[in-house]
């Protein structure tokens, strides 16, 4: 591991999930194991401990947390996308078509679909949250496709129906577009 990242992995119901970055923000999100940097900038430190507490379905009670997202070569229209979509709560989803129109551009459907594609946020900026019009779950980037989106959604309908208050699950993004 480069001294200049750090790594930080968080357990769930679908296995390991582990967060690469730097000490200024997130480089992207894996559904794999990795080693723990021994040090932790406090973004990863909030991000860990509030993402661990969502998949132990615990209520979160720290301050939200804003998470630094390294974004350096997404286009304007991509991180309205991201920032749109990362304010749908667990158990809720939403069409790329809709997704589309909340970030007002009609008929741009494909567009968002090819931006959840190159997503490298999976979870923070959560894509598994988009299906097709036809409301069939669709495809999903990560390990295990389509079988981890729907257990996801599962997870997260689970989660909202039991945590009505939904206040503990609020984190925003922060587009950084260069590491300091």
């Amino acid at each position: 591991m480069n001294k200049s990242t750090v790594s930080f992995q968080v357990n769930t119901p679908f296995g390991p999930l582990s967060f690469h970055g730097t000490k200024s923000g997130l480089l992207r999100v894996s559904f794999d194991v990795c080693l723990r940097s021994k040090t932790l900038p406090l973004w990863a430190k909030q991000t860990e401990t509030y993402f661990q507490s969502f998949f132990d379905n615990k209520v979160y009670r720290g301050p939200s947390p804003t998470i630094p997202l390294l974004v350096e070569s997404l286009t304007d229209f991509q991180k309205m996308v991201y920032e749109k979509l990362s304010q749908t709560k667990p158990g809720e989803t939403l069409s790329y078509g809709d997704l589309g129109n909340k970030c007002g551009a009609k008929n741009a459907a494909r567009a968002v679909g090819t931006t959840m594609r190159k997503n490298r946020f999976p979870i923070i900026i959560p894509c598994h949250r988009v299906l097709p019009q036809s409301g069939r779950i669709g495809n999903y980037s990560a390990a295990n496709g389509s079988k981890t989106k729907q257990s996801l959604l599962d997870f997260e309908s689970k989660f909202s129906k039991s945590h009505r208050h939904m206040a503990s699950l609020s984190y925003r993004v922060k587009f950084l577009t260069k590491s300091e």
